[in-house]
């Protein structure tokens, strides 16, 4: 190994094998990587084994660190050219990504388990979840196997894995008077138009049967307080928001082979946005419980807060 690697790893490695198309070989590569735009960027190590499997390790010069992901991608398509089989053994900026949105992902789940819980339990007592909410079929025993203080828990939506405590946000934050009147306005719309068309009207018959059928789910919940007397700032938006949250936290949680900037900086961007519409109704629900104003006076500042509407109020 020592023959083939430096002693000590950069920051940036990338790990790949190869197998190369019928007319290309270990030479091919080893003429892209000398080429003038590789081998002013990445230092590569190249080795066969198997007779045709080709091990490639690479990394950046001390001096271009901050261009190795743009060369990386580059190098790989390069590669894409000359060879038919290509895999990613080991990425460690990818594992830097992941890193970060590790912590994220559990203060992002932390926190908004915690609110719903602590809404209900404030509204409802220690078994709103079972009046509620409970379905057997999407939760798992997760405390069965591990250390017995785990066994003094009693949150029930840890329970829920990533992917059905989406479907709990979305199903109740979207319950509400509103989204089933535009439900049905949009259905209204859309007889309407399959009426007078006569093309595509397939799909507007699709469509028009896809939303009946979650207007019928909306219908056939059980017994659900009307989110907007329980939430200021959670909002179909945000239910919305946390279903695209899952598709980019995917790579993470199914540990991917290859993890980019340019994804993990639209996951910051969602995760952020998510993240302060939970902490703004968290400092709501803790400064300003049953409506009451919240306030702070001292001799250089006078500070209050008021629970309005997310409308708005009008001023007389």
């Amino acid at each position: 190994m020592n023959k083939i690697f430096p002693k000590e790893y950069p920051k940036y490695q990338t790990s790949l094998f190869v197998v190369c198309k019928s007319n290309h070989s270990e030479m091919t590569l080893k003429d892209i990587c000398n080429s003038e735009r590789y081998s002013n960027n990445i230092k590569v190590y190249i080795n066969t084994r198997f007779e045709n499997i080709i091990f490639v390790t690479f990394f950046p010069h001390q001096d271009k660190i901050k261009f190795f992901e743009k060369v990386k991608k580059e190098f790989i398509e390069s590669l894409s050219n000359v060879c038919s089989y290509i895999s990613i053994a080991y990425d460690n900026q990818t594992i830097i990504y992941m890193k970060e949105i590790s912590e994220s992902v559990y203060i992002l789940e932390r926190e908004f388990r915690t609110l719903i819980e602590i809404i209900f339990l404030k509204e409802m007592g220690i078994n709103w979840y079972s009046h509620y909410f409970q379905n057997s079929e999407n939760e798992k025993d997760r405390v069965r196997k591990r250390d017995k203080i785990l066994h003094y828990l009693n949150n029930p939506l840890d329970s829920l894995d990533f992917v059905h405590l989406k479907n709990f946000v979305e199903e109740r934050i979207k319950f509400s008077k509103n989204v089933m009147s535009d439900k049905l306005d949009t259905i209204k719309d859309e007889l309407a138009s399959f009426a007078s068309s006569n093309d595509n009207t397939q799909q507007l018959y699709e469509k028009i049967l896809d939303n009946l059928e979650e207007v019928k789910k909306l219908s056939g919940l059980k017994k659900t307080l009307e989110v907007s007397n329980l939430y200021q700032h959670i909002t179909s938006e945000l239910a919305d928001e946390w279903k695209n949250l899952y598709d980019y936290r995917n790579p993470w949680a199914h540990n991917h082979c290859l993890l980019t900037r340019s994804e993990l900086e639209k996951y910051r961007e969602l995760a952020s946005s998510v993240l302060k519409k939970i902490r703004t109704e968290i400092t709501l629900l803790s400064l300003l419980e049953d409506g009451a104003e919240f306030k702070i006076q001292s001799d250089i500042i006078t500070l209050n807060l008021t629970n309005f509407s997310r409308l708005g109020t009008p001023f007389l």
